[in-house]
């Protein structure tokens, strides 16, 4: 059994039972103190040890939050840059439709089914529609360099997001 001090003084206590009806037990008492008051924990050596601990553990957290939050702040960009992505597929089938949606109005034209401001309201539409893709692939671009950005890479090179991983099928 063994106690200690703040101020470094310690006391123990060790007990050896006798091993046979001859022999005799032993009891042992071991009191330490310092030889220099002040220390042990207490002394300016031993708080300023604690308190290079304390400082050491803060680092390690501190260390510990910014790698969360450049983890955190690099999955953000990357589905950013994903939803980005989809958008352009979605913006691409808006243009494709638009485009139909012109086809059809001539077509109504020529036949005498509609008047031209159909097909001008029609082709407007188009345009809107090419203009909102356009944005969507600037965006997507952006989204692109602020991934990289984020990664240490070089911005503006040649990307391509792989957002699934590849299936492994096993036997059933």
């Amino acid at each position: 059994i063994s106690w200690q001090r703040p101020s470094g003084a310690s006391l123990s206590a060790t007990v050896v039972p006798a091993a046979s009806s001859n022999s005799t037990s032993t009891l042992s008492l071991t009191y330490r103190r310092p030889l220099i008051s002040q220390s042990g924990r207490t002394s300016a050596t031993g708080r300023s040890l604690l308190n290079t601990d304390y400082d050491l553990a803060s680092a390690e957290n501190q260390l510990y939050l910014a790698r969360q939050s450049t983890t955190e702040d690099t999955l953000q960009r990357y589905f950013s840059a994903v939803r980005a992505r989809e958008l352009i597929n979605v913006s691409e089938t808006d243009v494709e439709i638009a485009k139909e949606t012109v086809r059809a109005a001539r077509r109504k034209l020529e036949e005498g089914l509609v008047a031209q401001i159909e097909v001008s309201q029609a082709e407007i539409q188009l345009a809107q529609s090419e203009d909102s893709l356009i944005a969507q692939k600037r965006a997507y671009r952006d989204a692109l360099d602020s991934l990289l950005l984020q990664m240490g890479l070089k911005v503006g090179q040649t990307t391509e997001l792989t957002d699934t991983a590849p299936e492994e099928r096993g036997a059933l």
